[in-house]
């Protein structure tokens, strides 16, 4: 699983469409958001996150809608994990070997 792919998913859930969301994002195209949500449902061992509704938008799975809670907790402890980054020092200072 890639943070990445988790805010794909994100603004895909927001917006509605894999297109709409290929622009919030500065993607190319649709297929770049596709191919990201299949890497983040490959890596959650093939599950299916999301299905289009009858308007055609972007919706989540039963599956999905339970896995939202634990991506968004795994995606805030990554950007907690980089945020400690800055009050480290360099890697190597102070460190002997």
């Amino acid at each position: 699983m890639n943070i990445s792919d988790i805010d794909v998913l994100m603004t895909v859930i927001k917006v509605g469409t894999y297109s709409a969301a290929a622009e919030v994002l500065n993607l190319n195209d649709h297929s770049a958001v596709g191919k990201q949500i299949r890497r983040l449902e490959r890596s959650l061992h093939g599950v299916t996150l999301l299905a289009r509704d009858d308007s055609g938008k972007a919706v989540l799975t039963e599956i999905g809608k339970s896995l939202l809670p634990q991506m968004i907790v795994a995606k805030q402890a990554y950007q907690e994990m980089f945020n400690s980054l800055s009050s480290m020092p360099e890697p190597g200072v102070g460190i002997r070997y």
